[in-house]
Order: C-alpha cells, then sequence, then structure tokens
C-alpha cells in the first residue's frame, strides 16, 4: 500500500481533540448511546483523514499495450494500407480485456489515429501519404503514445525502405530509445503489389569531365516485365529519343558524349511506356562540370623523337608545353601551374636530385599528374634505380640479367680538360669523376680488367688498363685517381682509339668502354671506330656533363656502340651514372628485345580507347618490376609490366615501358601503339593522371536539407583569416531555367549561408555574382540534382531491416495477427487500485449511523 498524500495522515490527532470536546453534549444521550455516538465521530474522522491521504493498494495485472505503425507511403500503395489494417483489425480481435491498443499511420510523417485505449472497432483511416517514409520519427510517436512504466509493444508494419530525411540515423535513435525504455518493436514485412512498372533507377556521369574529353554516361533502367518503351535523352535540352526492348529486370545502357564547352552541361532521361502503373520514376537528371583543358608540362631529352606524342596531346584539346628535361622546376611550387608532366624517354641524369625531389613531392603533395614514358634512355636505361623519381613511378627500374661466366674489361675514358675543373653547384667536375672512379672499383670482382684513361690534347694513363689482383691493387687504384688533375684541350678519338686497343688484350666477351666528356667531338672517323668496336664486342656507353656538350653527338656514339647515352646536369650525378655502368657491363642491357606479345593484365581505364581489340605487339620495352600496389594493365608474355599505374599520395602516376615514337621512325620500338595510329590512347593516359579541377572558393556548396536548397561558402582573406566583411551574391537556376539571385548572409566565422525552396526534381546550379577573389570561369559553377522521390524507385521489401530492427530491440518477424497482444516476454503490470472511494463510502455509512444515534432516539430529560 501507498499514499499520494501522507501529509493528510497529520490530521489523525483532529478526531481525539474533537471527541473530547463535544462529549460532554453527547452525555444527554440515555445508556451506553455516549459512547457509541463517540466512536462513530472519530472513526468518520479517522477515516476522513486517511481517505485525504489518497491511499492506494497495489495489484499486479498481466496486459499489455500494443501500438502499431503502419506504413501509408507511396512504395506501399493503397492495396498495402488497406492489408496492413486489416491485418491490424484481426489483431484487436484477439486483445484480452485488460490490454490497449493504438494506431499512427506514417509517410513523410506521423500521425496519432486512434489514441492507445479499448477499441473494438477500427475506423478505416487510409491516407496516401506520399513521397517518404520516416519510420524513425513512427518509431519515436509510438514510444511517446505508451505510457510509461507500463508494458507494451510497438508493430511496426511496413516494407522497410525508410527515405526520411533522417535516414538510417533516426531509426538508429529511435531504437536506442525503445532498448532503454524495454520496449520491443516487432515487424510485420509488407510486400508492395505487383505492378506493370517502367522506371529509370539512374543516370550517372562524372562531377567534371575536361574539355574535349567525352563524358561517360551510365543509364540504369528498369522494367517488371518484358516491355516497349520509349527512351529519351536531352543534353542541355536537346532531345533524342529511341525506340526501346526492355527484357524484365535491370538493364544497363553505357554511352559517351563529346563536350566542349566550358561550364555547366544537363543531362535528363526519360523513359515511357503505355500502361505505366507508376510514371512518377520515368524521369532522372544528372549534371556535369566541364572544366578548362589539362595543362601539360612535357619534358623531354631529344626534342626531334618526342614531336609525335606532343602533337596527338594537343590535338586531343590539352594545353601542352614542351620543355627540355633540364630545365624541369627544381621547387614544387614550380609546378602548380600544371596538371600533369610527361617524361618522354627522359633519363634521370638529365634532372638533378632538386629537380627529381620537386617533382616527387608535386605528385605526392599537390597531386600533379605523371606519366612516364620508356625509350632507349629511360627506366633501367636512364638509371631510375634508387632516384627520388622512381620513388614516385609504380614500377622498379631492372636490368635483365646475363648468365656472366667470362670476365669484364671495363675501360674509364675520361676527359681532364680545362673545363672540367670548373664549379658546378659548387663542385669541381673532375673531382666528382675521382670519386665515380674510385666507387666504381667496388663492382668489379678479382678477375676482371679496368683501366682509367685521362685525355686532354694527348692521353695518360691514370690506371694502365691491367687484371685486378686484390684489394691491395684496388687501393693503389684509387690513389692513383686522386691525383687526376683538370688541365687542356679536348681531343677524344685517340683516347678511343687507345681504349679499343686496351680492352682487347683480355680473352672476354664482356668489354665495356664509358666515355665522360664536358666538350664535342673534333672532325675524325668516330662512326667507322665504334662500328668496328662494336663488332668486336666493345660496348660504349657515353656520358655528357655540362651545358657545352653537343648531346646528339654523343647519343649516336652510344647507339651505334650497343650502350646507353647519359647526360648530367648535376656533377653529383657522376657517381651514381658510372657505378650504374659499371652494373651494366656485369649485368648487361635494361631493355628486352623481339617480337613481344602482349596482354591485359588487370581491367583499366586506360585501356578505354583499345577496349575489346587485340593488343598489338611490340618490338622492345625497359626491363621493370611492379610496385606492391601498382595495377599493371597490360604486360608482356613473360608477366612484365608495359603499362601500370598507381595512386601515389595525392597525384595519379602512369608508366609505359616501350616507346612512343611515330610509327615511322626508324628503330621504333611500339609502331602500332605509336601517337599518330593511337591518339586516344595516349591522350586517356595523360588525361586519367591529370590532377583534378579544383575552383576553391570561387564556387558556393549546394546541399537540399528538409526541402530547402542550403547555399553555403567559406572565406578567407588573403592572410588566410576568417572574411566576415564580404558580400556574397549567389545567382541560382532552377529546374525549370529561372534565376534567382540569393543574398548570402554571415552565419559564422567566414561562412556566409542562405535557404531557398526547392522547387522538385531536376537540376539546381549556383554560381557568384560577383567574386572578389578572382575572375570567374563558366566551370566555377556548382550543382546539385534532386531525383524523384525514393518512393517510387520500388526496391520490394526490405526483409534484412525489419528482422534486424525486430531483433535489435527484443522483438520478432509477426506471422499470426494474434501475436501483436501476445504476453510472452512482457512482464506483469503493477497497478494501484485507489482506496479512497471505498473508504469514502463507509464514512458516509458511519456519518448516517451517526446521526441517527444523536437524533432519533429521546434525550436524558436531565439534561433537558
Amino acid at each position: 500500500m501507498s499514499f499520494g498524500s501522507p501529509w493528510a495522515l497529520l490530521l489523525l490527532l483532529l478526531p481525539p481533540l474533537t471527541a473530547a470536546m463535544g462529549y460532554a453534549r453527547l452525555q444527554r444521550l440515555p445508556g451506553r448511546r455516549p459512547l457509541i455516538a463517540l466512536a462513530l465521530r472519530m472513526a468518520v474522522l479517522s477515516l476522513l483523514a486517511v481517505a485525504l491521504a489518497q491511499p492506494q493498494w497495489a495489484v499486479m495485472e498481466q496486459r499489455v499495450s500494443t501500438v502499431f505503425l503502419v506504413d501509408t507511403s507511396a512504395s506501399v500503395g493503397q492495396v498495402g494500407q488497406h492489408a496492413a489494417l486489416n491485418w491490424v483489425g484481426r489483431a484487436v480481435d484477439a486483445e484480452s480485456p485488460h490490454d490497449q491498443a493504438g494506431l499512427v499511420l506514417f509517410g513523410a510523417a506521423p500521425r496519432l489515429a486512434v489514441p492507445l485505449a479499448h477499441y473494438k472497432t477500427w475506423p478505416d483511416p487510409a491516407d496516401q501519404s506520399g513521397g517518404a517514409t520516416d519510420i524513425g520519427a513512427a518509431l519515436r510517436l509510438g514510444l511517446s503514445v505508451l505510457p510509461p512504466g507500463e508494458s507494451g509493444r510497438l508493430v511496426l508494419l511496413s516494407d522497410g525502405e525508410d527515405t526520411g530525411d533522417a535516414g538510417g540515423s533516426g531509426v538508429a535513435g529511435a531504437t536506442a530509445l525503445a532498448l532503454a525504455r524495454g520496449v520491443p518493436i516487432d515487424t510485420v514485412p509488407l510486400a508492395p503489389p505487383h505492378l506493370r512498372d517502367v522506371a529509370v533507377r539512374a543516370l550517372s556521369v562524372p562531377a567534371s569531365v575536361r574539355q574535349g574529353d567525352r563524358a561517360p554516361l551510365s543509364i540504369t533502367l528498369y522494367s517488371s516485365g518484358a516491355a516497349h518503351a520509349t527512351l529519351t535523352l536531352w543534353i542541355d535540352g536537346a532531345p533524342a529519343s529511341q525506340a526501346i526492348d526492355l527484357p524484365a529486370g535491370t538493364t544497363i545502357l553505357r554511352t559517351e558524349e563529346p563536350l566542349d564547352t566550358v561550364g555547366l552541361h544537363t543531362f535528363r532521361v526519360q523513359l515511357t511506356m503505355d500502361g505505366d502503373a507508376v510514371p512518377q520514376n520515368n524521369t532522372l537528371d544528372a549534371a556535369t562540370v566541364v572544366v578548362p583543358p589539362g595543362h601539360v608540362l612535357f619534358a623531354v631529352s631529344d626534342p626531334t623523337a618526342a614531336t609525335a606524342l606532343a602533337k596527338a596531346l594537343a590535338r586531343a584539346h590539352l594545353s601542352v608545353t614542351p620543355m627540355l628535361a633540364s630545365d624541369l622546376p627544381a621547387t614544387t611550387a614550380g609546378y602548380r601551374a600544371y596538371d600533369g608532366v610527361v617524361l618522354d624517354d627522359v633519363p634521370a641524369t638529365e634532372l638533378s636530385t632538386a629537380q627529381q625531389k620537386a617533382l616527387r613531392d608535386a605528385v605526392r603533395a599537390d597531386g600533379l599528374g605523371l606519366l612516364a614514358v620508356g625509350g632507349s634512355s629511360s627506366f633501367g636505361e636512364g638509371n631510375y634505380t634508387h632516384t627520388p623519381l622512381e620513388d614516385a613511378l609504380p614500377v622498379l627500374s631492372i636490368a635483365s640479367p646475363r648468365r656472366v661466366s667470362a670476365p669484364l674489361a671495363l675501360m674509364l675514358v675520361i676527359d681532364k680538360s680545362g673545363s672540367m675543373s670548373d664549379l658546378v653547384a659548387g663542385v669541381a667536375k673532375i673531382d666528382m669523376v675521382k670519386v665515380a672512379a674510385a666507387s666504381a672499383l667496388d663492382r668489379l670482382a678479382e678477375g676482371d680488367a679496368v683501366g682509367v684513361l685521362a685525355f686532354d690534347d694527348s692521353n695518360h694513363w691514370i690506371v694502365p688498363f691491367h687484371t685486378l689482383q686484390g684489394a691491395a691493387d684496388k687501393a693503389h687504384i684509387r690513389k692513383q685517381i686522386s691525383q687526376l688533375t683538370g688541365d687542356g684541350d679536348t681531343y677524344i678519338y685517340p683516347a678511343l682509339r687507345a681504349a679499343e686497343s686496351a680492352v682487347l688484350s683480355v680473352p672476354t666477351i664482356y668489354r665495356h668502354v664509358v666515355l665522360l666528356t664536358d666538350g664535342q667531338g673534333e672532325d675524325a672517323p668516330f662512326d667507322t671506330l665504334i662500328k668496328r668496336m662494336h663488332r668486336e664486342h666493345i660496348t660504349l656507353s657515353t656520358i655528357g656533363v655540362g651545358q657545352d656538350v653537343v648531346q646528339d653527338e654523343l647519343r649516336h656514339w652510344a647507339q651505334l656502340g650497343g650502350g646507353l647515352f647519359h647526360y648530367v646536369s648535376d656533377p653529383h650525378d657522376i657517381p651514381r651514372i658510372i657505378i650504374n655502368e659499371t652494373r651494366y657491363g656485369i649485368s648487361g642491357t635494361a631493355q628486352v628485345k623481339g617480337k613481344i606479345h602482349l596482354g591485359v593484365g588487370t581491367a583499366s581505364p586506360l585501356l578505354r580507347a583499345v577496349a575489346n581489340q587485340r593488343l598489338p605487339d611490340i618490338g622492345a620495352y625497359d626491363s621493370t618490376m611492379p610496385k606492391q600496389t601498382a595495377q599493371v594493365a597490360v604486360q608482356s608474355a613473360s608477366g612484365d609490366p608495359i603499362l601500370s599505374s598507381w595512386q601515389y599520395g595525392l597525384g595519379r602516376v602512369v608508366a609505359w615501358t616501350s616507346d612512343a615514337l611515330a610509327a615511322n621512325t626508324p628503330g621504333v620500338w611500339a609502331a602500332q601503339w605509336s601517337p599518330d595510329r593511337k591518339p586516344d590512347f595516349w591522350a586517356d593516359l595523360v588525361r586519367w593522371s591529370l590532377r583534378g579541377y579544383d575552383p576553391g572558393s570561387r564556387v558556393p556548396t549546394l546541399s537540399a536539407v528538409n526541402g530547402q536548397l542550403h547555399v553555403s561558402v567559406a572565406l578567407r582573406t588573403a592572410s588566410g583569416a576568417f572574411d566576415d566583411s564580404a558580400e556574397p551574391r549567389a545567382r541560382i537556376v532552377m529546374p525549370d531555367g529561372t534565376v534567382r539571385v540569393l543574398p548570402l548572409d554571415l552565419s559564422g566565422p567566414g561562412l556566409y549561408a542562405a535557404d531557398l525552396t526547392l522547387a522538385g526534381q531536376g537540376v539546381y546550379s549556383a554560381s557568384f555574382v560577383r567574386n572578389d577573389r578572382g575572375t570567374s570561369s563558366p566551370a566555377d559553377v556548382a550543382m546539385l540534382t534532386v531525383p524523384y522521390p525514393p518512393e517510387y524507385a520500388g526496391k520490394g521489401v526490405d526483409t534484412a531491416f525489419l528482422t534486424h530492427l525486430a531483433a535489435a530491440t527484443g522483438g520478432s518477424v509477426l506471422t499470426s495477427p494474434a501475436d501483436a497482444f501476445s504476453h510472452a516476454g512482457i512482464p506483469a503490470t503493477r497497478t494501484w487500485l485507489p482506496l479512497w472511494p471505498w473508504l469514502l463510502g463507509l464514512i458516509l455509512l458511519l456519518f448516517t449511523a451517526d446521526v441517527a444515534v444523536r437524533l432519533l432516539v429521546p434525550p436524558d430529560t436531565r439534561y433537558i
């Protein structure tokens, strides 16, 4: 027992006082009646005090309060609504006398149709709520209907397609609230009716494309059965229609549309069919922004050989800036005016360490695109190994090892003319040559032969050609090399002829001569000499140092001699190059030659231009090995990567290990892949790698929230501080073409925003009317596509969602209507029975007896 107002029990002190005060008057009653009247009066006053304290008696009852939540949205339809209400009616017929029931109808918003009560007959509140299903809001309203502290349950009758503004987060919050209150949520799946329907399920196009690109368009169609329909595609308002036969189920159509004008471009797809039961899902819109063409920095070491690729990219509407590799920026800031870089058969030695690091960091940190193209002077042949440039590539440069069973004869022919004493970046060229020659010894084994021949206007044997005899011999050679100084003029031919004679003294098939000079050759029969050396199995590599060297001449000599040409702008690179040349002499060329068949490695957007085609053969490629996360799109028959790519930090990098020369170039490796024969392929490689267009603060942000178009922008001053003094205005173009100019109000530090009521589905675009931060481009436009309400998507019953919702709250998926009032798992309800009505009746009875005792009996005459 409990008391609602226990303070009233203090009134129990009054009956004795009252009795004492009135007992004298009761003395006039005869016999024992004074005592009887006194007892009755005290009982009446005492019971009145107890009644005022509101006594209650606890009674445990097995009963349940059930709130039915019926989905009346468009996805269920009127047929589903009536089926749900019939189910609820059968459930109410099975409730016990103590049970209660309530009804909530919901679509975009819930409403209480029947309050919690003991109903036996239900009205028919069928309601078409239209284009949304907010299950979370319905659950919260149902929970508010259940009295706190009483046993209850929610029964959700729905198809499970939650399309409210809060989405799954609204359901999650309501589920947590139900768990906290111990209210199970049972579910009843409602299957939508089977209707004859065709629909546009999806229309997708990239958010932006470069000018000159073809925008890939994907259209997803659905038909409930085989149907004959009409498909209409609008591009910027211009329609094109075609008849289409659809099978039952999903059909995906793909096309590419050329878009040449910078700015916003809109698409609309409509699918129509006679007898379509749901026309609301027949139209979808999409939009893309065409941004200016990519600006590509095209780096070459031999400008004449690279014109084919440069011209192909220019014809593909890319902005191409040619540049000698030696002139590439040495800081990351130097690349900010470009979207991508192409290295066309560029050796790493033509870039200083600072230039390589700048290019690598611009790719990784700033999203610069990079395409590295192979050739006779690239990858392994271009000394990419262990360089900052190789860090950015998806492949490692490796040589194709030879089976070395004979000793190596290595001859270093070094220019020691006076110009080699000149300082470059604070270092004398001749000093770096001495470091390089000494380091090369570490690559040679006992039994190999080595010689160092220096030349100016005559020959100087710094280390006479001989076979190595151990560590002491190497130490003596290093001492001799350290005494090398620069002086005199430059005469190359006599030195090469002396080197030829010397290396022929060793009986081996591996004879390698490395020529290093910073000048040019005199008039002499160099071609005849080098061809003879090649026939004698003597390979020749050349290294050109400094700005005065004639690169074409040295490159030509290396090609005749079967070796490599290296151009060095930074003398610090000389040791690495000579060490690699030692490796070259031991291991052999980094090129693979022959008739090489190619195949697809993994599916890649880089192969769009050659999709469904047999990949042409090539004649040679640079040997490389893919890094762990690289994607190899094209590979040789032996599995070597030919075309590979990866994401390097913020940037994309592509490596093509064959060449990109014109098809009619002598010695071309990949004639069938040449830019003049497959220009689209090469344009795709570059476009895929380009960094994305970033309009920055020149474009507002659009979002749809609760039926409102929200426009916002965050602005900062040139110093980076929040700009609270701007007055931005946004030009909004509605789906019907009407234009609104909307002032944006300051809503936070540097944040400006405004709202506009949505006018239905379609494309909304926004741009600044005036931008104080620079001239706006037509590409500086934001867009938002609003589709038809998701209720009309017709996805069916989400049984997984309904099952999970029930299991998460201790409920179940109901099959029988009677189970809606099951007491299983529902604790007994404690009901407080008020006792004051019974006490009041007893008080009235005792008060009547008191009156009867005092008035119906004659008083004692002694007191009259």
